[in-house]
């Protein structure tokens, strides 16, 4: 008569694969069946494994067991928080009093091994390989200079000598990203600041020449800068309250 009389005391023993084991195991009987826990630790998603559970019957032989369903044989994925197999014990033995089981795991396939490995190239300031979100910048213009974010959205502080009469401006812009690529960038932006500007005051008949002052005016315009890989340009076109024209340029570089 086939019969299950004593579950208790059940050794589990496993196997070791590389750096994966098998783990926390528990068992569990339901009726005539026993539900077979187990964990693969160190294990993840790209790997197979094929597992094989045996079993000691009433401490005499070893067999393999046949009748196992759930998550056992070949291709089993690794990665998964625990594992089930179930045992359809009479369909293997007649009588099982004692059990002592032996879960062994086999690393079929290791996908990991099987990833693209990086290519390390010579540096190319002309391409940007970090991830597409923003950067910042610094730049340098005559004598001056200019720093700022690029982004969808960005911003500029530049301070210098323009190129047309080398007069100081201290400027500000908040731009906006036309085009907005890995390895390219193009934003437009309108400038406003304050500009340095010179003229002939008066003329000393006695000296034989001509006095000059200085004064802080509002400048406005606009302006328009890419990236290229790492490397920055703009070119900024503003004027003062007089109504003179000035433009200023530079070429930098984005992290």
């Amino acid at each position: 008569m086939k019969k299950i009389t004593l579950f208790f005391g059940i050794l589990i023993m496993s196997m070791f694969v590389k750096s994966q084991t098998v783990e926390n195991i528990r068992t569990q009987q339901d009726g005539e069946k026993i539900n077979i826990y187990y964990q693969i630790v160190n294990s993840n998603k790209e790997q197979l494994f094929r597992v094989t559970i045996s079993c000691r019957i009433n401490n005499e032989n070893k067999i393999i067991l046949k009748t196992v369903t759930g998550e056992v044989g070949d291709n089993v994925k690794g990665g998964e928080e625990e594992y089930k197999a179930v045992w359809d014990v009479l369909k293997d033995v007649d009588e099982l009093t004692n059990a002592e089981f032996f879960v062994r795991i086999e690393l079929k396939e290791d996908g990991s091994t099987l990833q693209a490995v990086k290519t390390i190239e010579g540096f190319n300031p002309f391409k940007y390989d970090k991830e597409r979100k923003g950067q910042f910048f610094i730049a340098v213009q005559t004598i001056g200079g200019k720093v700022g974010y690029m982004g969808k959205w960005g911003f500029a502080v530049s301070a210098g000598p323009d190129l047309i009469d080398y007069e100081f401006s201290l400027l500000a812009s908040i731009s906006k990203s036309i085009i907005r690529k890995q390895h390219f960038q193009w934003n437009i932006y309108p400038i406003v600041g304050i500009h340095e500007t010179f003229y002939y005051d008066y003329y000393d008949d006695y000296y034989d020449e001509y006095y000059d002052e200085y004064y802080i005016g509002i400048a406005y315009g606009c302006g328009t800068d890419i990236a290229i890989g790492h490397l920055y340009l703009n070119f900024d076109f503003f004027i003062d309250e007089e109504a003179w024209p000035h433009i200023m340029t530079g070429f930098g570089w984005r992290f």
